[in-house]
Formats: structure tokens, sequence, C-alpha cells
């Protein structure tokens, strides 16, 4: 019987080692994974957030231009200088924001643009009523699509 307990008295504290060994590296794995997990969301959140912000911007810079617009519109005297400066801002920031963009909200962004100066130009005539209308539902088309990207990164941002 000495010779039983000889062998239990190593076999035992061994599986013990061995089981605790197995449960250390099994925590430690878990955790590394959890931890990339975590660092691949997040950078995940903060490729999106940068490029929520980097539009935000550029959007801001195009309706600003276009409220530069407005703003000439509305003086009871009007320098044509500053008046195609404007409208080249727009059509420039117009441009430069359709990059950041895909598909219909891109080329929607560019029409846009196009048709504002083409609109605004002081050497063109006064628009009709058929060309207002059609402007107007340009604006409405690319403010709809402009909400549904920002409605899609936020969707994203969650799936993250």
């Amino acid at each position: 019987m000495s010779g039983n307990n000889g062998i239990g008295a190593v076999i035992y504290p061994a599986a013990f080692t061995l089981l605790g060994v197995f449960i250390t590296s099994t925590i430690s794995w878990i955790s590394a994974a959890q931890t990339a997990s975590i660092n691949n969301r997040q950078m995940c959140v903060n490729r999106l957030d940068a490029k929520e912000s980097t539009i935000r911007s550029k959007t801001e810079a195009f309706l600003s231009a276009q409220g530069g617009i407005i703003a000439l519109a509305a003086h009871k005297t009007h320098d044509i200088n500053e008046v195609e400066k404007a409208i080249d801002e727009t059509v420039r920031t117009g441009y430069a924001l359709s990059s950041y963009f895909d598909g219909q909200l891109a080329a929607t962004t560019e029409l846009l643009a196009l048709k504002m100066s083409e609109k605004l130009d002081p050497k063109t005539p006064i628009p009709t009523k058929e060309q207002s209308e059609e402007h107007i539902k340009l604006m409405d088309d690319w403010s709809s699509l402009y909400r549904q990207l920002l409605l899609s990164l936020e969707q994203a941002r969650k799936n993250c």
C-alpha cells in the first residue's frame, strides 16, 4: 500500500498542477481574445467617427458656401465679382464634398453644385418656375440622401 500512496502523492499534485496550468492558460487566452475584440470594436468606432467628422466638416463648408450666396442675394446691390466668387466656392466645395460620398449621393451633390452655379450665375436668364421647382426637389433629394448616409454610419457604428 505504501507504493500506491507514493504514486498517489506524485500523481495528484501533478494532476492538480496540470489542471491549474490549463485553467490559467485558458483564462489568459479568453482575456486576450476579449481585449482584441474590444480593441477591434474601438478601432471600428474610431474609424467611423473620423469619417463622419470629415463628412460633416466638408458638408458644413458646402452649406456655408450656399449660405454665402443667399446672404449676397439679400443685399440691395450686388457686386458681380462677389457673386461669382460665391458661386465658385459653392461649386468647389460641392465637388470636394462629393469625393467623400458614394453612388447616388455623390452624383446628387455634384448635380446640385452644378445646378446652383447655373441657376445663380448673373449672366443667365432668371430661372423658370419649373427650374426652381426642380432645384428645390434636388435639394430635398440631397438632404434625404445625406440623412440616410448619417443613419447608415450610426448603424455601422452599432454593428462594430
